[in-house]
């Protein structure tokens, strides 16, 4: 009998610890088309793409932000998927009617207001301040 292939993120997630960045980077963008069918198998490397995201030295540390955001959103944690999303600048189209999207945008409008911080390395970091009822 054959064995049937289950189709997983595992191949793709393994590269985001290679040490060439161009390899990296190129995990992040197959992710970004990945993440909202295998959210369960990225959640494992979800401190992985926070540490690409916080390296300002890294390229693509936007697009790890994007993937993180949607990430968070799978999982239920509305306040980091904000906090990422911010983060990932440009590459969060505020216009895409997709539902992540749209969460994201009604959390804004709801009160969820981002605080953020500068680090000693002038590296933004975002927080998410719930209103206080």
């Amino acid at each position: 009998m054959a064995a049937v292939a289950t189709p997983s993120a595992s191949g793709v997630l393994a590269l985001l610890e290679d040490s060439d960045n161009e390899i990296v980077s190129y995990a992040l963008h197959q992710l970004a088309s990945l993440v909202d069918v295998f959210w369960a198998d990225v959640a494992d490397s979800a401190s992985r793409l926070e540490i690409l995201y916080e390296d300002a030295a890294f390229a693509d540390r936007q697009l790890a932000a994007l993937v993180a955001a949607r990430l968070y959103y799978h999982l239920g944690d509305l306040d980091d998927a904000l906090t990422f999303a911010l983060g990932a600048g440009d590459l969060f189209e505020v216009t895409s009617d997709d539902q992540f999207v749209q969460t994201i945008i009604c959390a804004l409008s709801h009160g969820h207001v981002p605080v953020c911080e500068r680090s000693a390395t002038a590296n933004a970091r975002c927080e998410v301040a719930l209103p206080v009822s």
